[in-house]
């Protein structure tokens, strides 16, 4: 249905996505480089989690620790192979940087797979 995209498109878009949210991401990281609004519970919670620390927890906190584990699943290989500890308000910062590429590529292949014969290929890439 419609005109297909060429094969380099998407990772095109994804590249972009991710460069001009990184020139934001730094930014924002020299504006404000230690942790503000919510971040001053959610940043020593992941440092305890980075740490091996799972029993405790903050009660001040309501959300899930998903993003804590994908934190240290992400940044514990990084931090093994570099031989020092990736848990300072930049690494973590940095962490939702990549999920967001991720989700991204996942939500595009995830439309792809549900309405390919349904929606023109490049509707699918801008759904995503």
């Amino acid at each position: 249905m419609g005109t297909p995209q060429p094969s380099f498109i998407f990772p095109l878009v994804i590249l972009t996505f991710t460069a001009v949210s990184y020139v934001f991401f730094v930014v924002v990281y020299t504006v404000q480089p230690t942790p503000f609004i919510d971040e001053i519970f959610h940043i020593p919670q992941a440092q305890k989690y980075c740490e091996g620390s799972f029993l405790e927890w903050d009660p001040k906190i309501t959300t899930l620790p998903g993003l804590y584990l994908f934190s240290i699943g992400l940044n514990g290989p990084v931090s093994w192979v570099l031989g020092h500890q990736l848990c300072d308000v930049f690494s973590l910062r940095i962490t939702n940087l990549v999920a967001a590429a991720f989700m991204l590529f996942t939500l595009h292949k995830l439309l792809i797979h549900l309405h390919k014969d349904k929606i023109d290929s490049w509707k699918l890439m801008l759904s995503g």
